[in-house]
């Protein structure tokens, strides 16, 4: 209860909450995230400048390089005249992923 209101505390990664505006007698509450270190997806395509898209959000054309947070995602390439192609792909963090995809018409 803060200041009448409920209030909830959501861990977001790579941020340290301090609470000093309390009321006597309360004590303050620190929580620390611990922060994820990303890794990087290097995509590459056969023809190149095909767009990429991972999770459905549209990152550039290949060749490519992100960096992410570690995971599995979905990685979907798409280029005129040619049908997409999608692959799932992991991520691990501190370490590097290379992807090749080849499009066909």
């Amino acid at each position: 209860d803060l200041f009448g209101l409920d209030a909830a505390v959501k861990p977001v990664q790579g941020v340290t909450i301090h609470s000093t505006a309390l009321p006597t007698g309360v004590s303050p509450v620190t929580a620390n995230v611990a922060t994820a270190t990303n890794g990087t997806l290097v995509l590459n395509s056969t023809p190149a400048r095909a767009k990429v898209y991972v999770e459905d959000v549209y990152y550039g054309l290949t060749p490519l390089r992100i960096d992410l947070p570690p995971g599995i995602y979905p990685v979907r390439l798409e280029l005129e005249g040619y049908k997409s192609v999608a692959e799932k792909v992991s991520v691990r963090s501190e370490d590097h992923t290379e992807l090749e995809m080849k499009l066909r018409k």
